[in-house]
């Protein structure tokens, strides 16, 4: 794997603050640091290269996953109204200490900058041949410094979008697409579960993939029939045998809706 691109980033987008020579934990959330970077314009800095941010740069956002149902694991998504960017956080039961709604700010100076299926990663730099762009942050320590709690919470709204009209520019953020129908796999028996990846049309026939772990709590529950609203925090990638597609990865089966 490629060395980790070290970029004052900074320089390159004319913001100007001053630097500390150290972080400094937010005592109350009143101390927590203000953004000063939309997760848009830090995911513009991105060329297919893992970065490490020298500068003192801040984003913030509501989260919007959760891992108590088991389809989220490891991670926190922040979502800024710009885009969305994943935590990668060493924790369990991470929707205990950030719900969803809860607002954050995260320092990144020191952290690694990454893209997978279309999402902007947050987390160290990886080992040398980790097949992920981002490693870990793995020290309690270390999260006390970056994660600063805003006290603010509030419910995470899914923004509205259509198959058609979905880009890149969304992934990682938390959507919402309605009037949708599964379409069940023609080679395995019914009825079929939310477990892999399963595919669901619009009433033009365009397609959005649904992924849910195998860890899932509701990983083995049958995907109900008729037209269905699905939310989730989008993605693109690779969907198993269905190519290249929008992903959505829901946080609960309560994310499927009739």
């Amino acid at each position: 794997m490629k060395r980790p691109v070290v970029i004052a980033l900074l320089a390159l987008c004319g913001l100007s603050c001053g630097c500390r020579d150290r972080f400094d934990v937010p005592d109350t959330p009143a101390d927590a640091p203000a953004a000063n970077i939309t997760i848009a314009s830090l995911h513009a800095f991105l060329h297919a290269e893992t970065v490490v941010v020298r500068e003192e740069l801040t984003v913030g956002g509501t989260v919007v996953s959760s891992d108590e149902a088991g389809n989220f694991y490891r991670t926190l998504v922040l979502d800024d109204g710009t885009g969305g960017a994943e935590l990668r956080i060493a924790e369990y039961n991470l929707y205990t200490i950030c719900p969803p709604g809860c607002r954050l700010t995260v320092s990144l100076r020191g952290c690694a900058l990454g893209e997978r299926n279309g999402v902007l990663q947050i987390g160290l730099p990886p080992d040398a041949y980790s097949p992920y762009p981002t490693g870990y942050i793995s020290s309690r320590v270390l999260l006390e410094r970056l994660l600063h709690p805003t006290g603010e919470r509030q419910e995470p709204l899914a923004t509205p979008c259509e198959i058609a009209r979905l880009g890149t520019a969304s992934c990682g953020r938390l959507v919402r697409i309605d009037a949708l129908r599964f379409r069940p796999d023609a080679e395995q028996a019914v009825p079929q579960t939310w477990e892999g990846y399963r595919l669901f049309e619009d009433a033009a026939g365009r397609t959005i993939a649904v992924y849910t772990s195998a860890y899932a709590r509701f990983a083995d529950r049958e995907i109900p029939a008729g037209e269905c609203s699905l939310t989730g925090v989008l993605e693109y990638g690779t969907a198993g045998s269905y190519g290249k597609q929008f992903i959505l990865q829901m946080r609960d089966e309560n994310d499927c809706t009739h």
